[in-house]
């Protein structure tokens, strides 16, 4: 994981001090907030959760900007992920420019309403390297700036168990963007500009492929400055998703001062509190750089286990 850092090692950066704790029970809230907060030191220094579940997105600052923090429960050799999201460890089927440049067909003229189906006869179409785009964005193997473009890119797949695996489209592009593949529409943008997407590819959209004769088609629309467009095809790398299985979130409780998460992770639960002392008549305390993270795992079928 690139990006993960994990729980224990961030939080000594941020000041926040992690203990075991004594959460008999969890207090009971009945507050509905559109974030929960998590460290509250001050404006600048400020975590939060802005997702139903701790572990659904990364911890964001108030602004939405990323806070990674990362907190994984390993129990008996298993590890449930509690908190954050992490980086998707993936392994490409279909590369895209970041590993190495990919060849395809494309025309900046308007082709035939049927240009995204794999029947359409497009020999007269250029053949260019991707990704497609103005010179100063990144792995741009074949200019394009202003106007449109649409693109054609067959492959093939040598993975004969590639329907049992989940998969993933990740795409970019600059400014209006819209994706086929096989002839399914799988990405209608509108006027955007994003880099690297992840999206995951339904049963149907997998059952599509075959191992010859695939099409990727793409049309851009890119109105002013930069242009983009790079894709390709990932499925979940078995050796690196050390923190995939996500923790089973029971409970979340907000209180003046503190932040109360419960979760299963197997058989055992993890109970985990978030306290920013913020008491108004105790000003030495309040102006402290420092928040808290307690935890509690108890066993769920009363045997012992190894847990980290």
């Amino acid at each position: 994981m690139k990006r993960g850092i994990l729980f224990l090692l961030l939080t000594t950066f941020w000041g926040v001090f992690v203990e075991a704790g004594n959460n008999k029970e969890v207090p009971v809230s009945n507050l509905r907030v559109p974030a929960y907060p998590l460290v509250t030191i001050d404006p600048y220094i400020s975590a939060w959760s802005h997702t139903d579940k701790l572990y659904e997105d990364e911890v964001r600052h108030w602004t939405g900007t990323e806070h990674s923090l990362t907190g994984v429960l390993r129990v008996d050799g298993k590890c449930y992920r509690f908190m954050g999201k992490g980086e998707q460890a993936l392994t490409s089927i279909l590369k895209d420019a970041r590993d190495e440049e990919w060849t395809a067909k494309y025309t900046n003229t308007m082709p035939y309403a049927d240009w995204y189906t794999k029947e359409y006869n497009d020999t007269e179409w250029q053949e260019g390297a991707g990704a497609f785009g103005s010179a100063d964005m990144p792995h741009v193997k074949t200019e394009w700036n202003q106007g449109d473009i649409w693109i054609r890119r067959k492959f093939s797949i040598e993975d004969k168990n590639i329907s049992k695996k989940r998969l993933y489209l990740v795409y970019s592009h600059d400014d209006v963007f819209e994706l086929y593949l096989n002839g399914q529409m799988l990405v209608s943008t509108g006027y955007k500009w994003r880099n690297y997407v992840v999206q995951p590819l339904d049963a149907e959209q997998v059952k599509s492929l075959t191992a010859e004769d695939n099409l990727i088609a793409a049309h851009c629309h890119n109105t002013k400055g930069g242009a983009y467009v790079d894709f390709g095809l990932f499925t979940d790398d078995e050796m690196e998703s050390f923190f995939g299985t996500e923790a089973e979130q029971i409970k979340v409780s907000v209180l003046p001062t503190q932040t109360y998460y419960s979760f299963y992770c197997g058989p055992v639960q993890l109970d985990l509190k978030f306290t920013s002392p913020l008491v108004l008549n105790d000003l030495d305390l309040l102006s402290s750089p420092v928040n808290y993270i307690s935890y509690e795992v108890r066993s769920l079928d009363k045997h012992a286990h190894d847990v980290q």
